[in-house]
């Protein structure tokens, strides 16, 4: 299986990633970009914005449909949802295509698929029609969407706690990390550090860990993730916490299909959350440049 090196990876084609993607590649860099979907699409297709665009002009169709009412009456009035969200599509379609334009007029290489970030600096971009391809990275930046909002009772109880901006602080293998969130991130944290031998549970509040994934896929990546014994817990809720005197933190969640209660305990907590984000993927993980390199 032939390998691509690179200095910089980059982790979701949305603005986030094309952003931080052309600025390294802008500064001498040799720079990938990888992306499950379209580029540059998840600022339509997966956002509230076609809904926000029908409750912004939802007054004015009111007052168009009630027109005979008020005196006034047009000839054809009428609200087409098809070619509403057909014309949201075109929009994004094209809107993808000027970032790929972009991308490739400063050199930066565009992978699509699942990518599986390896503690040996490889990663692993996964099709469902195509064999992996792997690629070699001096630094991988995640500038994909975050994944859940932090629980109140989190944001009350946690005093401390690593997020998607400062993972890479880390610097020791704890006893216990406890991962709370869903998706790609989540999974490659998971995978790196139950590969550096440290004992990881995922806290996911929602049904699936990789909802956007092919069940197969899914399927491999998850088992591969018990392999290494990091522990998954699904669509459930948090009864409690708290930090005991070593500063450990004590979870109890329940299980929302069977009611079945669990106490987890680990020395750090990682949030991946939609909350504090930058719209720059080099500020979002407090990178800074020297010299035209990423530290």
């Amino acid at each position: 299986m032939s390998q691509k090196e690179y200095d910089v990876v980059v982790l979701g084609g949305g603005l986030p990633g094309v952003q931080t993607a052309l600025e390294t590649s802008k500064n001498g860099l040799k720079t990938a970009i990888i992306e499950e979907n379209q580029i540059g699409g998840a600022l339509y297709k997966n956002s509230k914005r076609p809904l926000e665009l029908l409750l912004e002009n939802n007054r004015f169709l009111k007052q168009c449909f009630n027109s005979k009412k008020n005196g006034l009456v047009f000839s054809d009035v009428s609200f087409d949802p098809d070619r509403f969200f057909d014309e949201i599509d075109l929009e994004s379609q094209q809107f993808s295509e000027t970032l790929i334009k972009d991308l490739k007029d400063n050199n930066v290489d565009i992978f699509i698929g699942h990518g599986l970030a390896r503690p040996d600096k490889t990663i692993a971009v996964i099709r469902d029609d195509t064999n992996p391809r792997v690629l070699e990275w001096k630094n991988l930046i995640y500038a994909g969407e975050p994944v859940s909002s932090i629980p109140p009772i989190i944001r009350s109880k946690a005093n401390r706690f690593y997020t998607g901006n400062n993972i890479g602080l880390l610097d020791y293998i704890p006893n216990g990390l406890i991962i709370y969130g869903k998706g790609q991130q989540a999974v490659n944290v998971a995978d790196i550090w139950s590969s550096l031998g440290c004992q990881v549970y995922i806290i996911c509040p929602e049904k699936k860990l990789l909802p956007d994934l092919p069940k197969e896929i899914q399927k491999t990546i998850v088992n591969t993730l018990k392999d290494q014994g990091v522990k998954i817990f699904t669509d459930v809720d948090i009864l409690d916490l708290y930090v005991d005197s070593e500063s450990d933190y004590h979870f109890e969640i329940v299980d929302n299909q069977t009611n079945e209660e669990t106490r987890i305990i680990g020395r750090e907590l990682v949030l991946l959350t939609n909350e504090g984000t930058s719209l720059n993927g080099i500020e979002t993980l407090n990178i800074k440049q020297e010299d035209g390199w990423i530290k």
